[in-house]
């Protein structure tokens, strides 16, 4: 129950310093991974994260002696740091790992009127994140005709590029096919 506990206070420590910013040098490493992100209190998830410290709570000091009572306790204690740490962190998890920014920027570099669009070595997981955020929906490259689609969509890997710094796993090119 110990560890429980101190693994709970310590998702509570995260989301506070994230959304207070204090201690300073503590909550700068949210930011550092996800610059752009803005936290925002939600009420419901704050309110719904205290009520299973305090379901947890409950069961683990106020519930009477059973066999049952140790499994209850650690099933308890996994619903506490899972929920809490969904309701609490998951905004700032889903900002940083979400396609949604990938989605919006492409879309902002699409021209207007684009009625086509091609992709080569595009993952099934990304092209549906794509489609989901920013109602784009790549169909495959045509080798026989490859001017049918005036726009190529690339999916590729920093490890077998020669061009520079980028990001870690994945880099998009959108390029524009000549007539």
């Amino acid at each position: 129950m110990l560890g429980f506990g101190v693994f709970g206070a310590l998702l509570w420590f995260c989301y506070v310093a994230m959304m207070t910013g204090v201690p300073p040098r503590f909550a700068t490493n949210f930011f550092k991974n996800s610059p752009g992100f803005v936290p925002e209190l939600k009420f419901l998830y704050v309110a719904f994260a205290f009520v299973l410290v305090l379901g947890w709570v409950y069961l683990v000091f106020f519930t009477t002696r059973s066999p049952m009572r140790s499994l209850l306790r650690w099933a308890a204690g996994i619903v506490l740091l899972w929920g809490t740490s969904a309701m609490l962190l998951m905004p700032w998890v889903d900002y940083q790992r979400s396609y949604r920014t990938v989605a919006l920027q492409l879309r902002s570099k699409i021209p207007v009127g684009a009625d086509c669009i091609a992709q080569r070595a595009l993952g099934v997981s990304q092209a549906a994140a794509l489609d989901y955020h920013a109602g784009i929906r790549a169909r495959p490259y045509d080798l026989v005709n490859p001017k049918a689609c005036p726009l190529l969509l690339v999916q590729g890997n920093p490890r077998h590029e020669f061009d520079g710094p980028g990001a870690r796993s994945e880099r998009y090119r959108l390029y524009r096919l000549g007539k």
